[in-house]
């Protein structure tokens, strides 16, 4: 639930915490069958969230992008396709809520191609990624930019699941990829997300301004 109160700007602000009353309806026995009773629920307190904002990185924003890095890769690098990136150099957005940092996204461009190297969300439920994501798509539309990818493992079911739904199609599968990551980076873990075995890249993309994959014929 998210709760907003109007400013004076007609742009939605948080509300302050306030103990609210709750009507609640069960069922009591009587002669004549079951009938509802009302109960007051008071004191209960529900959190209010406000409205999640990206902006570029900053420079006072360093210390926290490392840290998000570290935890979520062992390192501020990431490794794909058999390459270590450093993503704490890279250029990329943060999401924040009131002030509070709370999602980070990393890309690096060359030619005509976009690559989202880390997106790391700190909450879950409240669509930080698609934020990023959408913030990503924006600025590599306005670059000029026809392609629009990333990488991730099979092990990632649920970001797998995220980028599908959000629009980008699996475009290639390298079989036994991770094998060659842990070459260059060998702190990766034999299992990741839910034990699932850590073996696999895929890659996803999105294709912008209007650019068409060609069609290949298998026969």
């Amino acid at each position: 639930m998210r709760l907003y109160e109007k400013s004076q700007t007609g742009s939605p602000t948080k509300l302050r915490s306030r103990r609210i009353g709750l009507f609640v309806h069960s069922l009591r026995a009587h002669d004549d069958g079951w009938t509802p009773k009302r109960i007051v629920v008071t004191n209960l307190q529900l959190p209010i969230w406000t409205m999640i904002s990206v902006r570029p990185i900053e420079l006072g924003d360093q210390p926290w992008v490392v840290r998000r890095l570290e935890n979520a890769f062992a390192g501020v690098t990431v490794a794909r396709k058999g390459v270590l990136i450093d993503a704490s150099v890279l250029p990329g957005f943060v999401a924040s809520d009131g002030g509070r940092l709370v999602g980070l996204l990393t890309y690096a461009a060359a030619s005509v191609e976009c690559e989202v190297v880390a997106i790391i969300s700190t909450e879950e439920g409240r669509e930080i990624g698609r934020s990023l994501m959408d913030a990503a798509r924006d600025y590599a539309e306005a670059a000029g930019y026809r392609r629009l990818w990333l990488i991730t493992t099979n092990d990632n079911t649920r970001t797998i699941r995220f980028y599908q739904r959000w629009g980008m199609d699996l475009c290639a599968f390298y079989r036994h990829g991770v094998r060659r990551l842990r070459k260059v980076k060998p702190s990766i873990p034999e299992r990741g997300v839910d034990g699932i075995p850590l073996e696999h890249e895929l890659e996803f993309e999105m294709l912008l301004g209007g650019t068409v994959r060609p069609e290949v014929s298998l026969w």
